[in-house]
């Protein structure tokens, strides 16, 4: 578990004095500083405010916490969406602990194997409780992967954006994974009837994938579309999707096993 330490505004501000000679954090450094302006852009706060260079610290700050792993695309957006909730040392700490103890770590690793886990319980999920969409999906040649991975890495704050991510940050540092993968299921439940009348593979990843430029536009219009006869916002289908039945043993099974699974299939 990631320890607080006793000053941890001071803490972080050495941190960030930490030369970046290392080849491996001016990659990070040069990455960051690409992704930041593309990071919410249509927000005054990160794109001409005090929100850019802030969000650069945070960034930069967790490339030196530890410069093995770097920075990952991704992380950009969770640090802007916790940065707009608190300030500053507050929103780098929560950001290490969504990465180091909420195994947020294992999607930014090489070969990315928090994703392919993941994937691997969405999968089952699919098949257990929406098998017809999975079985038309799989007909049309689409996977979780095609659709999912930004979910994983962002933890949807991209889809989300800034007003609404706290709704769901609030319950994933609650209920981890188990809210995540609730969500996941709960889109795709209000999806299907619109999934299962197309078998164009373009036009289910385009209903599932929305297009950005302007990220809380294109939110609203996602948020459309899960609407059937009711108006939803975002917070309603947390609570809702936070509500929904799973089996959570098999889940968890699923999630802490995923590497002996994999290898006993790979053996077969």
């Amino acid at each position: 578990m990631t320890m607080l330490p006793h000053n941890s505004e001071q803490y972080y501000n050495n941190l960030l004095k930490v030369s970046f000679e290392k080849e491996v954090l001016i990659h990070s450094n040069r990455q960051i500083d690409l992704d930041i302006p593309r990071t919410f852009p249509e927000c005054s706060y990160f794109s001409k405010g005090d929100g850019y260079i802030i969000l650069q610290r945070i960034l930069y700050g967790l490339t030196r916490y530890n410069p093995a792993l770097g920075y990952v695309q991704g992380m950009n957006y969770i640090a802007a969406c916790l940065l707009y909730h608190c300030k500053e040392s507050d929103a780098f700490w929560l950001l290490l602990r969504l990465v180091y103890d909420y195994n947020l770590v294992q999607n930014y690793l090489p070969r990315l194997p928090g994703l392919e886990k993941h994937s691997h319980v969405l999968e089952f999920l699919l098949i257990e409780y929406l098998p017809e969409l999975y079985e038309h999906l799989t007909r049309n040649g689409v996977i979780v992967q095609m659709f999912a991975t930004e979910w994983c890495l962002t933890l949807f704050t991209s889809l989300l954006c800034l007003e609404n991510s706290c709704f769901f940050l609030t319950k994933f540092f609650k209920h981890r994974w188990v809210f995540f993968y609730k969500f996941v299921i709960e889109i795709l439940d209000r999806l299907k009837g619109k999934l299962l009348s197309t078998d164009s593979t373009m036009k289910i990843l385009d209903m599932l994938k929305p297009l950005r430029g302007n990220n809380a536009k294109a939110s609203n219009e996602f948020l459309r579309s899960l609407e059937n006869d009711e108006k939803l916002t975002w917070q309603k289908i947390v609570r809702i999707a936070n509500e929904r039945e799973i089996n959570e043993e098999v889940v968890h099974c699923l999630d802490e096993n995923f590497e002996a699974f994999a290898q006993l299939e790979n053996e077969v």
